[in-house]
């Protein structure tokens, strides 16, 4: 209680500060806007990092504050007549939100070169479990063994990067020397191309990835799009108890063998994707 004392004069302090700048009225209710945005969303990541050691990236939570708040300023009727500062603010914070234009996109499960095998992997998060799960294809789309593994709660991030591990050793238990991993995580991705900052949470996993990689003749890693992932998903939120891993060889239940079917079809999945990036918007 002391401490959501302090914390709640702490932020009346921040609101008189506010009332002593002197604004413009629109441009301090936009000012307060996205203050209270901003706070909202640190309590709301406070939170997450206790209850399940999860952190976005600066350049995601910046986003969020701009989209929250440029709903909120859109939807709060601040005048009766049209305010040109409030209308420039939504502009500038937030055209990508306000005017985002999509387009269409087809894909579809990408099959490995002839003497190659593909990897697809994935990490799962709820409430009550985490797991993470890999499954191993030929070219021909044949499934060739996959494993599903259930561990105690960790960031969804961790969780991806345990299902690309366990892909690794998969391969090397079988003896195969080249592998295409596919991950529809992209931070994952970005670490295995050396890009990216990882937490020390999840080095020393990495680390390991990196050591059961550097067995292989030949790898590569590339982000894909969920739809094109599911058999991954299905093993990473297999129910099991916690602390197990199971590997499946033949004896695969329906779901998966009817998700693995799709993808040795080629059946083509649709998307929308934004015209321009967060990123591009941003600069």
């Amino acid at each position: 209680m002391g401490l959501l004392r302090n914390a709640s004069r702490t932020l009346l302090g921040w609101v008189e500060i506010l009332d002593q700048l002197h604004l413009q009225p629109a441009m301090l209710k936009i000012v307060k806007v996205i203050f209270a945005t901003t706070i909202g969303l640190i309590w709301k990541e406070r939170c997450s990092r206790i209850f399940r050691s999860q952190s976005r990236h600066k350049s995601s939570l910046l986003l969020h504050i701009m989209e929250t708040a440029v709903i909120r300023l859109s939807k709060q009727p601040l005048y009766a007549e049209p305010c040109p500062e409030i209308e420039k603010t939504k502009r500038n914070l937030g055209i990508i939100f306000v005017t985002k234009k999509f387009h269409d996109i087809f894909f579809a499960w990408d099959p490995p070169p002839d003497s190659w095998v593909k990897c697809n992997s994935d990490g799962s998060l709820s409430d009550d479990r985490a797991g993470f799960g890999a499954l191993l294809c030929d070219s021909q789309g044949k499934f060739l063994i996959g494993q599903a593994s259930r561990v105690p709660p960790a960031s969804i991030n961790h969780l991806e990067l345990l299902g690309v591990k366990s892909g690794a050793l998969l391969c090397l238990q079988l003896n195969l020397s080249k592998v295409q991993f596919a991950t529809d995580s992209t931070t994952v991705t970005c670490w295995l191309q050396g890009r990216g900052t990882v937490p020390w949470t999840s080095k020393r996993d990495l680390i390991e990835t990196f050591e059961s990689l550097s067995h292989l003749e030949d790898w590569s890693i590339s982000h894909t799009y969920r739809e094109a992932n599911a058999p991954a998903d299905l093993l990473a939120a297999r129910e099991s108890s916690l602390g197990s891993t199971i590997i499946y060889t033949q004896d695969i239940w329906t779901e998966l063998e009817d998700s693995l079917l799709k993808d040795k079809q080629g059946t083509i999945f649709k998307r929308k994707i934004a015209d321009l990036t967060d990123e591009e918007n941003l600069h």
